[in-house]
């Protein structure tokens, strides 16, 4: 905790030496837990039979709260937690410093979470909303689903993630060993937000369904293409229909057919952002 933390309270003990009942209602502020700066945190306690019941613990932070309601129990060996925290309109960024320091990340989040088990290996459930922020400095309006972390592997359901005019579906999880199985759906992808190289000049929305596996350094997505007008380097094709193979976003495979005028084409391409390069064939089929 924070050398500036503050303390008070008024506790009622009861009880014997050996077994001793507390009861109390507590407040700090201007402390630190887990590298989080908080204002204050005020709630009530019961300590008795080596379990310590925590009742509305208010934590105001910088920006926002938490609202911690549960139990701890102190009797094993190993501390076992049964704990629902409730969070409204924090900052992500100290949090994301603490647990995703290979993202930059932005915004607010709000987040419903129950935690139980042994603190070394909890089972944790929950629903979150991330709002007016960025990844990456992509931008992002809105991330909203459910997750649970099991056996040191993440799993997300039902997420919705909404970046200016594109709305993507998730679900899937992320295993221990950092690899990924997910299903996504994202509707209306803006190419112009992509890094494509300069000397390539290409707009449209696409419309995208497919798996990503691979890993988190390096995601793999595999599954098919649609949109109705996409313009490259000035020439525009439309009833674009395919296939799509992308590596991390960087390497991008495309087999696909389109239209352009009264006339059909197939298009076989490889877009490597990190190469610069652009090549592939557009043959016309009729």
């Amino acid at each position: 905790c924070s050398s500036d933390l503050k303390f008070s309270g008024t506790f009622t003990v009861s009880g014997s030496k050996a077994a001793p009942r507390v009861v109390g209602e507590a407040r700090m502020s201007d402390g630190e837990i887990l590298k989080q700066k908080f204002k204050d945190a005020h709630g009530f306690f019961l300590w008795q039979d080596n379990k310590l019941k925590i009742d509305d613990l208010k934590v105001t932070m910088p920006a926002g709260e938490h609202l911690v309601n549960g139990l701890v129990d102190l009797g094993g060996g190993e501390p076992v937690v049964d704990l629902k925290i409730l969070t409204k309109g924090i900052r992500v960024e100290p949090l994301a410093e603490a647990v995703a320091k290979d993202y930059v990340i932005t915004g607010n989040l709000d987040n419903e979470v129950t935690v139980k088990g042994r603190i070394s290996s909890p089972e944790v459930f929950g629903r979150m909303n991330f709002y007016e922020g960025s990844v990456n400095k992509y931008l992002i309006d809105d991330a909203v689903g459910e997750y649970s972390y099991l056996g040191g592997n993440l799993y997300l359901k039902n997420f919705v993630i909404h970046a200016l005019q594109t709305e993507a579906h998730l679900d899937g999880t992320i295993y221990n060993n950092k690899d990924l199985d997910f299903v996504m759906t994202a509707r209306k992808v803006d190419l112009k937000r992509l890094a494509i190289p300069e000397t390539v000049t290409v707009s449209g929305l696409v419309d995208l369904q497919g798996s990503i596996k691979g890993t988190l350094s390096s995601p793999f997505f595999l599954g098919e293409l649609n949109s109705s007008s996409v313009i490259i380097n000035g020439q525009e094709f439309t009833a674009i229909n395919g296939k799509v193979e992308s590596t991390a976003g960087r390497v991008n495979k495309l087999k696909a057919s389109a239209q352009q005028g009264g006339g059909y084409f197939e298009i076989d391409m490889l877009l490597d952002f990190g190469a610069a390069l652009l090549q592939g064939t557009i043959e016309a089929t009729g």
